[in-house]
Parts: C-alpha cells; sequence; structure tokens
C-alpha cells in the first residue's frame, strides 16, 4: 500500500467522490479528507492509501484534472512515517470535527499521542 495526497479538492468533497475518481485505478484504502477551515467542516486535501503498483497510474491520469470546479493537485506521499507537522495537522482537524459534532467530549481530547 501506498499512501496519495490530493489536494485543492472543493468544498463539497466527501469521501464517495474520492473512491469514485480513482475506482478505475484499483481499491481505495482508508480515506482521509483535512479541513481547510475546520469549523465550517470545508475540505481541502485528501489521502488515502492505494496498492503500490497502481500509484503511478493513479497520478499521472488524474494529477491537474479539474474536478467540480477545481484543478486537484495528486501526488505520492513519501513511504516515511508520517512527519510531527502532519500528525498534528490530522489531529487537529479531527480535533475540530469532533468539538463541532459532540462538544462535551471535544475538550477531553489531549495531544499526548505526538510527544
Amino acid at each position: 500500500m501506498a499512501t496519495v495526497c490530493v489536494t485543492n479538492l472543493p468544498n463539497e468533497t466527501s469521501e464517495a467522490d474520492l473512491r469514485e475518481l480513482f475506482a478505475e485505478y484499483g481499491s481505495i484504502q482508508r480515506v482521509r479528507l483535512l479541513s481547510a477551515e475546520p469549523y465550517r467542516r470545508l475540505q481541502s486535501n485528501g489521502y488515502f492509501d492505494l496498492n503500490s503498483c497502481d500509484v503511478e497510474r493513479a497520478v499521472a491520469g488524474v494529477d491537474g484534472h479539474l474536478f467540480k470546479g477545481s484543478i486537484i493537485r495528486v501526488s505520492q506521499v513519501a513511504d516515511e512515517p508520517l512527519s510531527r507537522k502532519l500528525r498534528w495537522t490530522i489531529l487537529q482537524a479531527q480535533r475540530a470535527v469532533l468539538m463541532t459534532t459532540h462538544p462535551p467530549y471535544g475538550s477531553e481530547i489531549g495531544m499526548r499521542s505526538l510527544r
């Protein structure tokens, strides 16, 4: 498995949209959408896992593609572990979503996982 990053996604993009867009390149595993404005739930970046042998075809086929009015950029994420900054960004986006959907529980999320 390899991780693929899609940037400049339109606001209304969902997991199902990404799965449909990349369906011809293989089976997508574990989609993650990151919000540009967490409190408004707007997505601007997406990450998903795809079979390693299909990644190059997917990047070549969809990079620069016009998707719902936005030109999206597609690239493969390095095989090294996620950087501390990226983990922090993912955690902050997850925390913001949790706080907007479950206010009493949002304050209980700690940042200890990054230490």
